[in-house]
């Protein structure tokens, strides 16, 4: 995933290790709930990626190539090109964190519904085709890893009865719209026959919708499917339990597994 998000973008492949450091730091300095010291050591590494970036930028104005930095840079299909701060937020944010950490953390709650669920997993296994898309969007639904973001209210507005003045400042929890009893009945069950599993607003929607998507899909396919493939005896530890890194933006599980061989 990290070789193909960053070939996508432009990277160097010999970088990707150094820019996750990175994207781990931005993601810090987004979360108002990581420790003053984190977030205090990782504004202070900004300053190396704003430069790696602008050399990025610059070397493309350059020399286009077949990468998102050139796009943006240059534009594409009659538009045209970009401000650089603009490349730079859509590098950091949407391209590097909603191409990787999103899809990392889908994969690692995919994995963790299987793995409590043995009938999902037996059908993981023995019919991978048909089970792992049924899987993927019905956890998507219920543990979207992009749970939500802030908006600023543009105008007056009433919304559910309250009136939200102009200005207001709102975190739109997308992650829980998708548990809304009223759309998904017993929303809080894994359920792989859901008829309406894809009305899901995980990849956001209409004009808002992740154009990553399709690639996020096939990403978590090849890895459950890999995954169980190589791995028959995985499972959870006995005294497990999930845990979730604190945040208002992700729902990150922190999953630990062990590998026991299948009763023969």
């Amino acid at each position: 995933m990290q070789a193909i998000i960053s070939a996508v973008i432009g990277f160097p492949p010999e970088d990707t290790e150094q820019i996750q450091v990175w994207t781990d730091d931005v993601t810090t300095l987004w979360n108002p709930l990581a420790p003053l010291e984190d977030r205090v050591a990782s504004a202070r590494r900004m300053g190396d990626y704003t430069r790696y970036l602008q050399a990025l930028i610059d070397d493309r104005k350059a020399d286009r190539r077949d990468d998102m930095v050139s796009v943006l840079v240059h534009g594409a299909n009659g538009f045209p090109g970009v401000s650089d701060d603009y490349v730079h937020n859509i590098v950091r944010g949407a391209a590097r964190v909603a191409g990787f950490d999103t899809t990392r953390d889908a994969i690692t709650a995919t994995v963790l519904v299987a793995l409590q669920n043995p009938a999902v997993r037996a059908g993981i296994v023995d019919d991978p085709t048909r089970t792992i898309p049924k899987v993927t969007e019905e956890v998507l639904r219920r543990d979207a890893p992009h749970r939500g973001l802030f908006r600023i209210a543009t105008r007056e507005v009433e919304l559910g009865g309250t009136v939200l003045a102009k200005g207001s400042l709102l975190l739109l929890l997308f992650g829980s719209a998708n548990r809304d009893e009223t759309v998904f009945p017993d929303p809080d069950a894994v359920d792989l026959s859901r008829p309406n599993v894809h009305d899901h607003l995980a990849f956001g929607t209409g004009l808002h919708a992740c154009p990553g998507a399709p690639l996020a899909r096939a990403e978590i396919r090849v890895a459950l499917q890999t995954l169980f493939d190589r791995l028959p005896g995985l499972r959870l530890a006995d005294d497990y339990t999930p845990t979730y890194i604190a945040s208002y933006f992700f729902r990150s599980p922190v999953c630990q597994a062990e590998m026991r061989q299948p009763p023969r």
